[in-house]
Parts: structure tokens; sequence; C-alpha cells
């Protein structure tokens, strides 16, 4: 830059000389504003006259653009309005006069710099009658030299023009000997008898109708290898961000067209239901994707055991995900993506490319795990009722209730993995949850209609919570903690209470059953006959899913001494006994009871009654010895400090036993009284 302060500081003479080096071939305000990178770069390095120095100069070219155009953003204001605009005029400018010849803007920087540096030597050396001839030699000679290369310019242009001309006249003349050649046969087919005419229009007709056929079994095999391309692993359908989730695609004719020696890669995005829309009108759409998946691009890899080619992602992750505008009561749950997978490969030496799309199936993107019991509705919805062949991802508003009923009983026997299903009992008393009806007979339901709303947006009438909410909750509740109950024939379940008391008014004491809460949500109560001055029938506040975390059920009914028989008659041990927790072993953290004598027993828990009273304060310890093994008292397996409060109803029933000494008799306590804990 040094050599452009020294150039400004010139007068007079010196000045106009400098001045007349610019011009349009190459502006002076280019060389002001990029001083400092004209001067560095390697002019003197480059043979102008040497075709191999053709692409050095291209690059020198392509960076010159570059700062002009860095150059011209960075102009700010009323003033750097118009700078900016020049300078990308003067960018465009330089780009098209020297774009087929780089060559040549090398030549007219050198001569230019080359200039300024004598100049500002003579001016520095002082003027002299020799040296004032000297500069109007010079100043001649570089008008003449600006002529010439003016001149030079025009004709490269002409010669441009004059080859776009020849190549013109030559495609001419291959159209005119075309069409030539079209009129001789028009001329021989007119001078054709008509039989002979006729014959051949026949031949012709016969060949084409051959052509089309095979044209047509080409292209069918053509489309065949784009859907060749297909997902053997889904996604998951309800896909948390931040989260690890795994697919496989397959190329079902990878290993017969021999695409694994130049193995493809594939590329996987999420795109929302407009998008996927668009992609299916016009498959050359550009797509937009909704969201970033981390790690979405895996090469193909070939299999030779089973001569498959695949990619398998394994640690894709939903970063982020850009929402469309929901409509009218839509939430973000019923919103549908799709992840596409897209990759291309190419057959007979890259002859012939294929491009190859596939759609998974339609996801719901959640935040949260609060937001998956709604998103798995909406999955469920989808799934159950997409006709073949929809616009991605239209579904009925309405379906039919025994088009519901299938899909609740598939969608409850996979996730709790059992081989016992809805019963019509089940299906009547789900009917009557969701119409609010009072009709025994499934019949009287068959032609009803189920709509969205009701399914999953709108609460049950009575309840604050949705109909697939509960049913949701009643399979997570029996798919973590009651699966062998359920399949066992132990959980009743689908029952409400006025059926529970019909089902237990005739039962002897003690015989119980088990049934679906309806206050709480995968909650299990219990209802049990006995016969008092109040009422015979009981119902337990419901277990939640948590409870069933600390203790299971059946070490929770083989507690409950009051309830003998699960409906309709079967022994309550003989049905969980196995389940129970084994009483043997010890705690490490529990003292270990000195030797009692062998009379000495626990005593036997007396029947409690349940009876409407205030809340009682006492708390009293889950039960502790239990029997005698090899003259020592053991004491079963308990959650380390469990106490139960005597409002906890049939808690109420046991008595603690305290290790007395040997010959003493025991001394039970007095059970405690019934509290809320009981519902009707």
């Amino acid at each position: 830059m040094a050599g452009w302060i020294r150039a400004q500081q010139l007068q007079g003479d010196a000045l106009r000389q400098m001045q007349v080096l610019y011009g349009q071939h190459f502006p002076i305000e280019v060389r002001h504003y990029l001083a400092q990178w004209i001067e560095s770069q390697p002019w003197d390095t480059i043979d102008v006259d040497s075709p191999q120095d053709r692409a050095q100069a291209a690059q020198l070219l392509e960076g010159l653009v570059q700062e002009l155009q860095r150059k011209a953003e960075h102009q700010v204001g009323e003033d750097g309005f118009l700078l900016k605009i020049k300078l990308g005029h003067y960018a465009t400018q330089l780009q098209s006069t020297y774009d087929r010849c780089p060559l040549e803007l090398v030549r007219c920087i050198r001569h230019i710099l080359y200039n300024e540096q004598r100049l500002v030597r003579e001016a520095t050396n002082g003027g002299s009658p020799a040296g004032s001839l000297t500069d109007a030699l010079s100043q001649k000679h570089l008008q003449i030299s600006q002529t010439f290369e003016e001149l030079r310019l025009v004709t490269q242009d002409t010669e441009s023009e004059l080859k776009k001309l020849q190549q013109a006249q030559e495609y001419f003349i291959i159209q005119y000997q075309e069409s030539l050649r079209i009129q001789a046969q028009f001329t021989q087919l007119a001078q054709l008898s008509p039989q002979e005419r006729l014959s051949r229009e026949s031949a012709l007709q016969q060949k084409q109708a051959t052509l089309e056929a095979w044209l047509q079994r080409e292209a069918q095999t053509l489309q065949r290898y784009r859907v060749t391309f297909i997902i053997e692993k889904q996604p998951p359908q309800v896909l948390k961000t931040q989260t690890k989730f795994a697919a496989t695609v397959r190329l079902l004719v990878g290993g017969k067209l021999n695409v694994h020696m130049n193995p493809p890669q594939v590329k996987a995005t999420i795109i929302s239901e407009q998008q996927a829309k668009a992609l299916l009108k016009n498959e050359n759409t550009r797509n937009e994707c909704s969201g970033e998946i981390l790690n979405n691009c895996c090469v193909m890899e070939y299999h030779q055991a089973s001569g498959t080619l695949s990619a398998h992602f394994r640690n894709m992750s939903l970063k982020r995900i850009k929402r469309a505008d929901r409509r009218g009561a839509e939430s973000v749950t019923e919103e549908k993506f799709t992840v596409l997978f897209e990759s291309q490969f190419s057959v007979g030496g890259n002859e012939l490319v294929f491009q190859v799309k596939t759609l998974s199936l339609p996801v719901v993107v959640i935040v949260h795990g609060s937001q998956d019991h709604n998103a798995t509705a909406t999955v469920l919805w989808d799934n159950a009722f997409a006709e073949p062949g929809r616009v991605p991802f239209a579904v009925p508003d309405k379906v039919p209730w025994p088009q519901l009923c299938e899909a609740l009983n598939m969608k409850f026997k996979a996730e709790v993995q059992s081989a016992r299903g809805l019963t019509k009992e089940n299906l009547v008393f789900l009917a009557q949850k969701l119409f609010s009806s009072g009709s025994g007979h499934l019949e009287d339901y068959s032609g009803m209609s189920v709509s969205w709303s009701q399914f999953n947006r709108e609460n049950l009438p009575g309840w604050n919570y949705t109909f697939w909410q509960w049913f949701d909750g009643v399979m997570e509740v029996l798919k973590r903690h009651h699966k062998p109950h359920w399949n066992d024939g132990a959980i009743l379940g689908f029952v409400n209470k006025q059926q529970a008391h019909d089902l237990l008014i005739n039962k002897p004491d003690g015989t119980f059953l088990l049934r679906f809460s309806d206050s709480e949500i995968g909650g299990i109560t219990i209802a049990w006959k006995f016969d008092s001055p109040d009422r015979n029938l009981w119902n337990l506040k419901p277990f939640t899913t948590r409870d069933f975390s600390i203790r299971s059920l059946a070490d929770r009914l083989g507690d409950l001494s009051y309830l003998v028989y699960v409906f309709p008659d079967r022994p309550k041990d003989e049905v969980f006994s196995k389940y129970y927790t084994p009483v043997l072993g010890s705690r490490p953290h529990l003292p270990t009871p000195g030797p009692a004598p062998p009379t000495w027993i626990r005593p036997r828990p007396r029947p409690c009654v349940p009876r409407r009273r205030t809340a009682c304060t006492r708390r009293t310890p889950i039960p502790s010895w239990t029997r005698r093994v090899n003259s020592t008292w053991t004491r079963p397996w308990t959650w380390p400090g469990t106490w139960r409060s005597c409002c906890a109803g049939p808690w109420a029933a046991w008595t603690r036993a305290s290790p007395r000494p040997p010959g003493s008799s025991p001394r039970p306590e007095a059970p405690c009284p019934p509290s809320s804990g009981f519902s009707r």
C-alpha cells in the first residue's frame, strides 16, 4: 500500500500521466480501495504469454472480484450506499471483461504498477530537460498502449462472436441437410401406390406398438428400481428432542446391480406434513427441513452373507424442531412430521443415475415426557385409521366404534404383551365410559362413531381426563407391574363400582375383586364383601404406580388377612402366593432378635371393620416377626423404616409383636381404628 500512498502525492503532469493509466479496463477506484491487496499479490511471477499460468491468473481474478464484493458489503451510511453500488458494478464489469482472458488482467495490472513506480521514482529524483522529453515519450507510449489494449479486447469480443456465428452456421447446415433428407422421404412416400403405402404403414404401426410396449416395460422397471429403497427399521413414532434414536434403510437391488462397488450415502432429514405433501406432488421440489438431526448421514454397507445393502443410523438425535402454526384447538402433540431418507446410486459406469427417496411413518415430536401419552394417541389414531395411498397424513375425524374397538384391543395386547385381550364385557365397559351410556349390550354401540375430540381432546363428562389418557394409564400400570396377574385372570379390571357391587353382593365375606379406578389414572382399587352394621361392600383407596414401585400388589394383598377369596371363588393364596416376596433372608441393617421360646407365635390379626370416623394420627409399623427358623425368629423383608398410618385402612388389622423374654406371653396392641381411607 506504500506505493499507492506515494502515487497519491504526485502533482502536475505526473499526476495526469498516472490518471491516464486507468480507465474502463481497470477503474482507479478499484486501485484505491484494494491498494494493499493489489500490491501484495505475485503479479510478476506469472508469465502472461504462457497458457500454463492461466489457472493462477484466474484465481487472482476471482480473488479480486471477491475482495471488491467484500469491500462493498462493508459500506454503510448514505455515502456508503452509493459506493457500495459502484464497487459492485466494478466487480461485475471486471468479471465479465477478463473472465475469458484472465492473463490480460495480469498484464494490465503489471503495466499500471510499473508505470506508477516509474512516475513516483521520477518525481522523487527531480525533473530535467532529458527527463521532460522522456516523460513526453512515455506518455505517448502509454496512450498507444492503452489504445492497443482496447483494440485487443474488441478483437477478442469479435472473435468470440465470430465463433458463435460459425457454430450457428454449422448447425444450420446440419439441420438443412436433415430437412432435405426428410423432404426426399416425403417425396418417395408420395410416389408409392396406395396398397404399398398401406402395407408399410401397417408394418410401422406394429413396430411402433412393439417399441411402445418395450419402453413401457423399461419405464416400469426403472420405476421399480426407485421403489426398492425402503425403510427396514422405522424410527420411533414418538420422537423426543435431545434423545438418541435409530433407523435402518435398505436398497433391495443393491446387491444385484453391484451398487456396493461404489456405496451410496444416505441422508436423513425431518420434514413437516405440508412439506411431505409438496414432495409427493413434485419430487423435484427442493425440500426445506423442519428441524436439525445430528448424525444424519450414513454410508450403505454391503453384507456378503445375506447379499443386502443397507445403512444403519445408530446415533441420530433430533436437536431442534420448527413447528408450523396450529389450527384451532390443535395441540403440539397432534402435529405430524416424517423422516425423509434420500440417496442416489448409479449403474453402468455412471450412465444411469437414480435419485431415490422414501418417507417414514408419521412421527410426533415431543420435548418433555409428559407429552408422551397424547403423542401416542395421535400415532395410534393415524396407524389404525389411515387409508392406503392417502395424502400425507390425512386421517378421518370420526371412525366407527367397532373399528376403534379392534384398534384398542390390538394396542392393548401389544403394550401389555399378553394373549389375553379385551373381552366383550371389557369393550362394553369402555363404550359406557366413552358414550356415558348405561346399555350393557355391545350391539347397541355398533352403529355409533367416535370422533378424535371424544378420543383424546375433550375430557370425559365429570372427570378431568380424556378417554385415551385413562386407557393408556391402564395399559401402563399393567405393563409395568401387573402383567402376570392380568394373564392369570386375577384382575377383573374393567368394572365400575355398581358392577362390582352386583358381582360381590351374593358372595361370602372376604371375597374381593381388583378393578381399575375411575378417579386415579392408572390406579387399581380393591372392592370386597364384608357385612357390617353400616354396609357390606367396601372400596379401598386406589393404589397407583408409585405405590406398586414401593410394594407389589401381591404383597399388599397378602398383608390384608380379611381378603380371602379372589372373585369369583378362588383362594387368595392359591392365586397370589407364588408372587409373594420371600419372607426368609435378612437385611444387614436390621437387628437380629434373640432366641424365643417355641410356644411364642405372632398373634393372629383380628378382623377390622372399617367405620367412618376422623383421621387417626397413630402410626403403626408393618408387622415384624413372622416365624421361627432354627430356633431364631426371622423377619420378613420390608422397606427399611416403613411405617403405615392406621388411617390406611386394612393396615389397622395388623398388630405388632415384639421379642419377649422366654416364658412370657405375647401382648398384642389394640387394633387401630378404621379411617377415612375407605370409600364407598
